[in-house]
């Protein structure tokens, strides 16, 4: 009894010790944890203003610009390094003129993190895209999403019954498709899309990998009629058309659990689409665990027109104004996707603004301009495209207007954006695509 009178005291005095010792490690700067740094004494300390970091100039590359531009282009458009190359945007631009005239089909990839996950920004991007240049469906969706209730197109649902390898669960990267995912069924799995509003979906095709199961299948409902389906099995990666025809609502149901699955794509013989490949806190490292060959099993089917990288919100930590290793794994990332996807254009786009709370007062993290900074260097080394987001959006302390303002258009993290701000980005990333088009097709020297 004596003995448990001071175990609350021991206890007490242990938790004093670790915050203590907690106080001169930076906790901050471990990856992926999105710790905050523990400072016990601070109350006690001369409170001092840091010093702000100076914030790099922000410049375009006027010599090559200008070398095959009439007029200087404005900061905040797009910036095309590989102008001269094969991959130059300005192709892809070319085929969304030819699809006015005579309509095909055309592919967007948008590979990021949070800032996109559940078809934020990509939502109203594709909208904007289909309206002017065709199309009906969202593209490509995964079995099972923790954010299946934030899209705001389609009604999406699982029963949870499917077993998610992924970036941070799979035992393997090799069957990773380019969501990140690989579904198996752990039970009698089902996934269910239907359109949230009026509309239907024109055609639907299911991917799925190679299965140790002889003539596997799945079985798909389609307006409440079942079909089953035995799939092709002898690629990495297979396609299947579940459906031809218009529908309302569609359910896919497997029971193997030696089946690949990687979701299904909604779209339609012409247009263009987006398919949102976002997943949370990735700074762009996991997106390099997707293996060369898949993406090109998924450009087999997919011919990706455009590709974008979005990057960088998890790669800032305060008080850091050098990114070497997110420059390193960006460069080796662009580098896959090259040769994965020949002569595809690349468009890099910065990190948004983030807010930092400096001594109560919320602000723009200073580390926000040298990651542009860097992730232009990046763009320019690979010769590809590059859209500045922080400045396009309105640059410092843009997010922490958006936060404070009444409609909200940021959260109160000060990182990620409201539906009404998804959409003001998506609004502004158009704008600034569009008037790029408009200025190379004016400006370009012949």
């Amino acid at each position: 009894m004596k003995d448990k009178l001071f175990t609350p005291f021991i206890i007490l005095c242990s938790v004093i010790i670790l915050l203590l010792a907690s106080s001169y490690f930076n906790l901050s700067s471990i990856r992926f944890l999105h710790l905050k740094n523990i400072d016990l004494l601070s109350d006690l300390k001369q409170k001092q203003s840091p010093k702000p970091l100076p914030l790099p100039v922000v410049e375009v590359d006027a010599i090559i610009v200008n070398s095959q531009y009439k007029q200087p282009i404005d900061n905040t458009m797009v910036i095309d390094y590989g102008v001269d190359s094969n991959a130059s945007i300005t192709h892809f631009f070319t085929k969304l003129d030819a699809i006015k005239s005579n309509p095909k089909k055309m592919r967007i990839a948008y590979f990021g993190d949070s800032f996109i996950e559940g078809d934020y920004v990509t939502d109203e991007l594709r909208k904007k895209m289909q309206l002017a240049y065709g199309g009906n469906g969202i593209g490509f969706l995964p079995m099972q999403s923790i954010v299946e209730s934030d899209y705001n197109n389609i009604s999406f649902k699982s029963n949870k019954n499917w077993l998610d390898n992924n970036f941070i669960s799979s035992p393997s990267n090799a069957l990773l498709g380019l969501s990140g995912h690989v579904f198996y069924a752990n039970g009698n799995a089902t996934s269910t899309y239907a359109p949230r509003k009026e509309g239907s979906f024109n055609m639907v095709k299911l991917y799925t990998g190679k299965s140790t199961t002889t003539n596997p299948s799945v079985t798909v409902a389609k307006d409440n009629v079942s079909q089953a389906f035995t799939l092709a099995n002898s690629n990495l990666v297979n396609e299947t058309t579940i459906s031809a025809q218009p529908i309302r609502e569609l359910k896919v149901t497997s029971a193997d659990n030696q089946l690949p699955i990687y979701g299904i794509s909604i779209e339609d013989a012409t247009g263009i689409y987006i398919d949102n490949y976002g997943f949370r806190g990735n700074s762009g490292l996991l997106t390099n665990k997707i293996s060369e060959d898949m993406m090109k099993q998924f450009n087999k089917y997919f011919n990706y027109d455009l590709i974008i990288v979005h990057y960088g919100l998890n790669a800032v930590s305060h008080g850091n104004v050098k990114f070497t290793w997110f420059e390193n794994a960006q460069n080796k990332l662009i580098q896959k996707i090259q040769t994965a996807f020949p002569n595809t254009p690349i468009l890099l786009v910065s990190t948004s603004d983030i807010g930092y709370n400096q001594d109560g007062t919320w602000v723009t993290e200073p580390g926000v301009p040298f990651m542009v900074s860097t992730q232009r260097g990046i763009a320019k080394k690979n010769k590809i495209a590059f859209w500045d987001l922080y400045s396009s959006m309105g640059g410092e302390n843009t997010m922490v207007n958006w936060a404070q303002q009444s409609p909200k258009l940021a959260a109160l993290d000060y990182t990620h954006l409201s539906g009404l701000g998804a959409k003001k980005v998506a609004d502004i990333f158009y704008e600034k695509l569009m008037a790029t088009k408009i200025h190379y097709e004016k400006n370009k020297i012949k």
